[in-house]
Parts: structure tokens; C-alpha cells; sequence
């Protein structure tokens, strides 16, 4: 294993002067700091398109949004920290929301930019809302040219040879979910991919393995310690739902398709994308044609439903399916994928379910971003 000493040499000395995040005030994360990040390691997509819409597009859009909002900023009076406004959040949520129910009635391939640039008011009164506590929803810069950090980033290796042992032989293994995965996405920001692979590599075949063996009906004799359900122990044998996995299987595999982007390794990525849009098919779907064609199936759970089937989720593969589309060259390809987006698209939002007020707002507000630069070519 490699030592901490060896990590420091290898820090990109140019993370130390950037702040973590874009708040109001002295210390923030500025445009310049911001594409410098980009230069030394690899976003999630969600975090670059928030900041990416901060620094070239708010300014512009503030003027169409309810002053109101942009206006908000009283502080609290015990610590005198600025407030994120909760009422202004579901306000926007619930004009999201409306605004998704009236997609059902339309042919999304058709629509313009005047029926989706809504989307981006709320966006934009959305970063306004939440801008007195920070943009985005963690920072953007992990780590400084430090010891603590080389050993921050060296936390990847050491938990992945521990998924590694269960993987082989079966154990009690211990994980927090949201904090190993959190350490992936540092080291991945911070220039540090393949360190991270160590990690998501070994979990996502360990959310399969797992996941694969529940949908099986086979009991699961070791519990699994997670903290979405805030770290209280599971009892062994305890029947657990195919949809928990499927959403930490998910999440690690965004984390895994973007590290293998950061290492050059392109076809391992979209090899990830595809896996992760076939998590929310309800029928196969064939890209292309001819020798380079690429079938996509279903990956069908309990009572035949697609196994991503939440709100966030849905969007994070919709997310996915973007990626996809701006990896790939082929012209019928990608046409295809087009059509895969705008059904994705078209079926998640008939549903107008977004259950709350801050990721499952911003982020399918995001994701019409997303299409409007990449898909419909409307954004520069």
C-alpha cells in the first residue's frame, strides 16, 4: 500500500488556495478556482452543471426570477448565520411540479426552448434560495496538499481490500455507505481516480452480488450496516428490499462510470452508462444497427418492475443516459439514445412526484439543463 508521505507529493499544490464552495460572502469558490478543479480531477455531473449554471447563467436568468427569492436574506439570531429559506424551496418545488404534469400531454422531442426554459428560472431561484448556505449541495474542493488528506484519500484502497475479503470469503463487514462513497468522489475531484477505483470496483460487484441474491430469495447471512437507515444494525437473516441495493448499486456505479472517465477509459464508462439506463427499462431496446448495434435489457425485479423506480434515481439515470450520449460518436447510436432520453424524460415527469425540496428539485431541473445544451442543442 502506497504511504501517506507518497500521497502528498502527488496532491496538485494548486487545490490548497480554493475555497470548498460557492456561498455568499468573502470565501468562495470562484470561476477561476472552479475550472482549475476541473483541470485536476473529474466531477459528478450534477455538481459541474451547478456550478457550470452559476458562473454562466445566473446572472443572466436572475432578472426572470421572483425577487422575492433573489432578495431573501435574513440571518439567524442566535449565530447570525445567514438562512435557507424552506418556504421559498417548496414554492419552486411546487411550480416544478406543475410544470412536469403537463409533460405527459406532450411530444417531448418536439418541444422548444421557450416550453422548457421555465426549468431554468427555477433553477435559478433554487441556487438564489440556497446560495446564503451553499450552491451546491457539498463542496467542490475535498483536499489540500496535506497528510490529513493523503490519508483521506488512501481510506479508498484500505475499505476496498476490506470489500474485497467479503467478496471471497463472506464476513460481518461493516460499511457507511454515504461516507466510503464520499471518499470516492474526493478522490476522484482531487485527481486521484485510480484510487478510487480500489474502492468502487470491488463495491459495485458487491452491491450486485448482494442484490442479485436477495431478488433470488436467498437469506443473506451476514447483515449489512448502512447508514440509510441512519446506522442501526440490520439482524441477520432479516428480509432486505431489492430497491436498497438497486439505489447504493447505483450510486456507486455513477461514481465508478466517472472515474473510469477521468482514467481515460472510455469504454469501461459507457459500458456503465448503459448497465445503469437498462436499471430503469421496462422493455429491450436496441441502439444502432449492424456490427456495432448494442441491445439493452431490462433488469427486471419483484412484480416485473423496472428496479430504479424512485424520483432522484429515475433522474440520476436520466443523467446517465445524457453521459452516454455525449460519449457516443456513432451517428444511429446516438439518435437512438436521443429517443431513450426523451422517453425517459417524458415518463419520469408524467408522474410530477418530486417528494421534496432540495435534490429532487434541483436536480431534475438540472437535467433539462443538461438536454437543452446537449440533446436539443439549444444552450451553448
Amino acid at each position: 500500500m502506497t504511504n501517506a508521505e507518497e500521497v502528498v507529493e502527488k496532491i496538485d499544490g494548486r487545490l490548497d488556495p480554493i475555497p470548498s464552495c460557492i456561498v455568499r460572502g468573502q470565501n468562495s469558490l470562484t470561476e477561476d478556482g472552479f475550472q482549475t478543479l476541473g483541470e485536476i480531477g473529474g466531477f459528478w455531473n450534477f455538481d459541474f452543471q451547478n456550478g457550470d449554471w452559476f458562473f454562466n447563467h445566473l446572472e443572466e436568468y436572475t432578472e426572470k426570477c421572483d425577487q422575492e427569492i433573489v432578495e431573501y436574506g435574513p440571518r439567524s439570531k442566535t449565530t447570525s448565520e445567514p438562512l435557507v429559506c424552506k418556504k421559498h424551496q417548496e414554492d419552486i418545488r411546487a411550480k416544478m411540479i406543475k410544470l412536469d404534469s403537463e409533460m405527459k400531454d406532450q411530444d417531448i422531442s418536439k418541444l422548444t426552448f421557450d416550453d422548457l426554459e421555465p426549468y431554468l428560472i427555477f433553477l435559478t431561484e433554487h441556487q438564489h434560495a440556497s446560495w446564503n448556505h451553499m450552491v451546491n449541495r457539498w463542496g467542490y474542493n475535498p483536499y489540500a496538499k496535506d497528510l490529513r488528506s493523503a490519508r483521506e484519500i488512501l481510506v479508498c484502497e484500505k475499505v476496498g481490500e476490506q470489500v474485497q475479503r467479503f467478496l471471497e470469503e463472506p464476513y460481518a463487514l461493516e460499511l457507511d455507505f454515504h461516507g466510503v462513497l464520499s471518499k470516492s468522489w474526493a478522490g476522484i475531484q482531487s485527481g486521484f481516480p485510480d484510487e478510487a477505483l480500489k474502492l468502487l470496483e470491488p463495491l459495485c460487484e458487491f452491491y450486485t452480488s448482494i442484490q442479485m441474491k436477495v431478488m433470488e430469495g436467498v437469506s443473506i447471512e451476514y447483515p449489512l450496516l448502512n447508514v440509510l437507515d441512519f446506522s442501526q444494525k440490520r439482524k441477520p437473516k432479516a428480509a432486505i428490499s431489492p430497491d436498497f441495493f438497486a439505489r447504493y448499486k447505483m450510486s456507486t456505479m455513477i461514481a465508478l462510470g466517472k472515474a473510469y472517465l477521468t482514467t481515460g477509459e472510455t469504454e469501461k464508462a459507457k459500458d456503465i452508462y448503459r448497465e445503469l439506463i437498462s436499471s430503469y427499462l421496462e422493455e429491450e431496446v436496441t441502439l444502432g444497427e449492424g456490427d456495432e448495434k448494442v441491445i439493452l435489457s431490462p433488469f427486471i425485479g419483484g412484480e416485473a418492475k423496472p428496479k430504479m423506480n424512485y424520483w432522484v434515481g429515475n433522474n440520476r439515470v436520466l443523467e446517465s443516459a445524457i453521459e452516454l450520449y455525449n460519449l457516443e460518436t456513432n451517428s444511429k447510436i446516438k439518435n437512438d439514445l436521443k429517443n431513450i432520453i426523451f422517453m425517459l424524460f417524458k415518463r419520469n415527469r408524467a408522474k410530477a412526484v418530486a417528494n421534496e425540496a432540495t435534490d429532487s428539485t434541483r436536480e431534475p431541473c438540472l437535467v433539462v439543463y443538461m438536454m437543452l445544451k446537449h440533446v436539443y442543442g439549444y444552450l451553448k
